[in-house]
Parts: structure tokens; C-alpha cells; sequence
């Protein structure tokens, strides 16, 4: 039931199964459990809803890169533990595979305003090995260099 209520976006029905405390690793038969399956129907206040509920599958992050649904991003990366940067490569690699070059961008943005240095240097690096260019502010002693402007930012959201 958890997954029904996860894929169509029913929220009475996932807020009642949610109350009972159900058992949250159920999987379906694609090995998709109730989050992955909500994030690959884009629900969106579905997902928030498992992540509040203490769902986190750090396979989240890859199944939005494969939607290329930057708001889901955004989500997933507000609450889940990403534990390495192994995780976020993996998005890279997968929104380039999928053609969603403006979410890795915009995975970049987030990250660095999150200031996870680590993160940066990653989608950097392997948005450069695939031939996507990425401008990348850096502040040093000397100050600001390549500066993101809005309609950078913008751009990456594909507006």
C-alpha cells in the first residue's frame, strides 16, 4: 500500500500508512522502495513526506538525475546524509548519460551554496571529463573570479 500511496501522490491515504509506522524498506520488483518509486513518479510532496518520515535511500540523488527534476534534487539534497561524494559523481554521470546537463549544473549550484567543497570539485571534474562546460565562482585572496550571474543561474534552471 505504502507504494501505491507513494506513486500516485495519494497523501491521505500515505499520511494514514505513515502514522502506523510501516516497515519503510519494502521494495517493489524493480528494487525501488517507497521514495525511489515517488521520486521516479515526480512526486514531489510525496518524497518529502517519506524523507520527513526518516526514509534515506542514498540512491535518491541518482534516481533524480535520471528524471532530471531539479526541485527533487533540491529536496533530496536537503535531507538526506549523502555519507561520500561517490553518491554525487554517480548524479553526474547519470543527468550527462540522460542528456540533463542544466541539473547537473544546478546540482553544482546547490552544492556550493551548501559549501561542500567536495561536491563542487566533483561535478566540476567530471562534467569537464565529459566535454560540459561548467563556470565555476571561486574566492580567493584575490577575490571573487568567474562570478555565477543570475542569468547563470538562470540558464540552469532552463528558464
Amino acid at each position: 500500500m505504502l507504494m501505491i500511496a507513494a506513486g500516485y501522490g495519494n497523501q491521505k491515504l500515505l499520511n494514514n500508512l505513515l502514522a502506523q509506522a510501516p516497515k519503510l524498506t519494502h521494495k517493489n520488483r524493480f528494487g525501488e522502495d517507497a521514495l525511489l518509486y515517488a521520486i521516479s513518479k515526480d512526486q514531489i510532496t510525496t518524497a518529502k513526506q517519506l524523507l520527513e518520515a526518516g526514509m534515506d535511500n542514498q540512491e535518491a540523488l541518482l534516481k533524480t538525475a535520471q528524471t532530471g527534476n531539479v526541485k527533487m534534487a533540491e529536496l533530496v539534497l536537503k535531507h538526506l546524509d549523502l555519507r561520500s561524494d561517490w553518491h554525487i559523481k554517480q548524479a553526474v554521470i547519470e543527468a550527462m548519460n540522460e542528456g540533463n546537463e542544466n541539473y547537473a549544473y544546478k546540482l553544482f549550484l546547490k552544492l556550493k551554496d551548501k559549501n561542500y567543497k567536495g561536491g563542487t570539485e566533483t561535478i566540476y571534474e567530471y562534467a569537464k571529463e565529459m566535454g560540459v562546460e561548467i563556470k565555476v565562482e571561486t574566492n580567493g585572496s584575490g577575490g571573487t573570479k568567474n562570478a555565477l550571474t543570475s542569468r547563470d543561474i538562470a540558464d540552469a534552471d532552463g528558464s
